[in-house]
């Protein structure tokens, strides 16, 4: 009697929630960061210092760029262990090993600044840290 009493009781319990569950929206449970896209596209070879506004070149002309490609002033010690050139299909990338001591955040966002500046006529570069 008692187990009959209980399943009734949970099946009562089940369909009062999906009953309730049925009309409300599914809502995220958190929203994503969204960032702001990134400076205006670049001729390759141009630098912004020059007063030029490149922003209204269409995408599809010569080579581009985006973001910005100077070195910081600082760049925390590293040393890159490893270099692998691939070209396919006309594009060039880098994949890299760089070994450093740095263990903050900002140390690894200067120093993939750095790279991105020295291997800014690559189309794509990939860096690996290790200690």
């Amino acid at each position: 009697m008692y187990r009959a009493v209980a399943l009734i009781l949970a099946l009562i319990a089940v369909v009062f929630f999906a009953v309730r569950l049925a009309g409300e929206p599914v809502r995220a449970l958190q929203k994503p960061e969204v960032r702001p896209a990134p400076g205006a596209f670049e001729t390759a070879g141009a630098s912004g210092a020059e007063g030029e506004d490149a922003g209204g070149q269409a995408p599809d002309e010569g080579d581009l760029k985006i973001g910005s490609f100077e070195a910081p002033e600082s760049v925390p010690d590293y040393e890159i262990l490893e270099e692998r050139i691939v070209e396919r299909d006309g594009a060039r990338a880098a994949r890299l090993l760089v070994d450093t001591r740095s263990r903050a955040e900002e140390d690894f966002v200067l120093i993939t600044r750095d790279l991105k500046a020295r291997y800014s006529d690559y189309d794509a570069v990939s860096a690996v840290f290790t200690d």
